[in-house]
This record gives C-alpha cells, sequence and structure tokens, in this order.
C-alpha cells in the first residue's frame, strides 16, 4: 500500500506536467496566402485557445508567433515559443497584438494575419511553404514566467495555381455561362475559381463584375456570372485559387454578350396576346396561345 501511494505521488508531478499543454485553433483556417504579406491587409483570423490549467482568473494571456517550434522550459515543463528575435539561431519571433485580460478558459480573439508574417519575417517571394508556430501563454496574476500554454501553426504558402486554359463563353440572360480547362505548370492545384468580366464598352456598363467561388471539379470545369447587361459586350476571364488564396494569371480573355431570352408568354403578349392563361379563357384564348406557340416554335428553328 506504502509503495502504491508513493508510486502514485512520484507520478502527480509528471501528469501535471502533461497536462500544461493546450491547443490553438484558427477560423477560417490556419492558411496563410500572398495576400497576408501586404502589411496594409486587414484581414483578420480568429484564434481559439484552451490552456491546460485549473483557473484563469485574474491572470494575462500573450500570444506570440515565431520561425521556431515550442519548447519547454527548464522549470515547469510548459511549451513555450519564442518571445523575441533570437539572432544566434536566426529565429524571428515577437508578441501579436497586446496582453489579452484572461477571462475564459478557453477564450477566443482576432487577430491581423499580416502580423503573423511580419513577426517571423519570412519573405513574401517564398518559393516553399513555411511554417509559422503560434503560441498562447497565460502569465498568471502576479507572475513573470508563463505557467501553461496553447500550441498551434498556421502555413505561409505562396504558391499558385497555373491560369485556367480552352475558356468559352456562351450567352445567357443578364449573365454569361463560361467553362474552362485546368491550366498546366502551376506551382500549386486550383481549390476554387472565380470568373470576371468587364464591358468593352466602360459607357455602357462601369461595374467591375466577379462570380463567386467555383469549386474545382475533375474534367472541365464551368460556372455562370450574374448580373450583367443584355446587348452589352463583356471582355471575360477565368482565374484559380489555391487552398491558401493565391490567385493565378487571368486566363487569355474571350468577349461574351448576355442575350435576353423571350420565353413563351413573352412573346405571346408581345404579339398581341391578351389572355393571362388558364382553363377560363375559352376556344378563342386557346387558339390564339396555340398560335403564338407555334409561331415562337417556328422562330426558334430559324
Amino acid at each position: 500500500m506504502r509503495r502504491a501511494l508513493l508510486l502514485a505521488a512520484l507520478a502527480l508531478p509528471a501528469l501535471v506536467r502533461a497536462q500544461t499543454a493546450g491547443t490553438v485553433t484558427f477560423t477560417p483556417d490556419n492558411l496563410l496566402g500572398s495576400a497576408d504579406c501586404d502589411p496594409a491587409s486587414t484581414t483578420t483570423v480568429s484564434l481559439s485557445w484552451a490552456v491546460a490549467a485549473t483557473g484563469v482568473a485574474g491572470g494575462t494571456y500573450r500570444v506570440y508567433a515565431s520561425s521556431r517550434a515550442p519548447t519547454s522550459t527548464t522549470t515547469n515543463a510548459v511549451k513555450l515559443c519564442d518571445t523575441s528575435d533570437v539572432p544566434a539561431d536566426s529565429v524571428r519571433a515577437a508578441q501579436i497584438g497586446e496582453d489579452i485580460s484572461a477571462t475564459a478558459n478557453p477564450q477566443s480573439a482576432d487577430f491581423r494575419t499580416a502580423d503573423f508574417v511580419l513577426a517571423t519575417g519570412y519573405s513574401c517571394a517564398e518559393t516553399t511553404a513555411r511554417t509559422i508556430y503560434v503560441c498562447v501563454h497565460f502569465v498568471p496574476s502576479g507572475q513573470t514566467d508563463a505557467s501553461a500554454s496553447a500550441n498551434g501553426s498556421m502555413k505561409l504558402d505562396l504558391k499558385a495555381p497555373a491560369s485556367p486554359a480552352n475558356v468559352t463563353v456562351e450567352p445567357g440572360e443578364q449573365g454569361l455561362r463560361v467553362s474552362w480547362d485546368h491550366g498546366t505548370g502551376g506551382a500549386a492545384d486550383a481549390s476554387y475559381f472565380k470568373i470576371h468580366a468587364v464591358a468593352t464598352d466602360a459607357t455602357k456598363d462601369a461595374r467591375d463584375h466577379w462570380s463567386g467561388k467555383i469549386l474545382d471539379e475533375t474534367g472541365r470545369v464551368s460556372g455562370r456570372i450574374d448580373g450583367l447587361t443584355n446587348l452589352v459586350e463583356y471582355q471575360v476571364t477565368v482565374v484559380a485559387y489555391s487552398s491558401a488564396d493565391n490567385a493565378s494569371q487571368p486566363s487569355e480573355p474571350k468577349t461574351g454578350t448576355p442575350q435576353p431570352v423571350e420565353d413563351f408568354w413573352e412573346y405571346y403578349h408581345s404579339s398581341g396576346g391578351q389572355e393571362q392563361g388558364g382553363c377560363a379563357s375559352g376556344p378563342a384564348g386557346a387558339l390564339g396561345i396555340l398560335g403564338a406557340a407555334l409561331a415562337l416554335a417556328f422562330r426558334r428553328r430559324k
């Protein structure tokens, strides 16, 4: 019995040390791309963390980013990131944002994505993906050393996909249907696409039109861009994006012109028809509707 109690007592400190590491999660994701390299970027990422501590009331959270993985301290085995540059080891690190009052565990906050790139000093012309290590240190009130932490990492990936190829454009009502093939030779795979359209004559439509995200498909990809003006010619390109939102060069431009689509009732009324439809229209109305239908069918065949 005494031996069992002694073993339990010896194991307790190790158990406490094992519980001092928490995790950091990122929303929408932990991927950083070329847009995040712009120091003026206002894009943000939400960090959520949970540190393994019995209580955090009265303490402080500090978020750090480092080019080196977190290491365990010699005193309490808490895994911590570097808190500033270590020139001798070619490490770049810095605190992200200000101190955060620890009011809950787990807790979350928003940060500028560009600050993580700036902290680690990575070049915005990187040809290989880089890891940015992120740590949230919990410092109890009245102390200077962190007693618990949460760790995670972000990926800086600046590689872009190839430009889409073999773009074709078909007219639609106030929109265009566009199809294309995957490009070849890109540094990254395409995750999604966007269609871009601008009027060749800006006096007819000066707006800059973009479709929503069109998810990647195997083989030939297609999508539609809406909100255009009928009978106005547009120059259309397609842009591919990587999972880190890095954009390819635009495809070769093609032109297309949205066309009004005249359905049965539009043609019937434009031909002088008065009926609104329904069984009560009578024989005369039925004959008029039939005639309009035959005329419209003949017109479309031509």
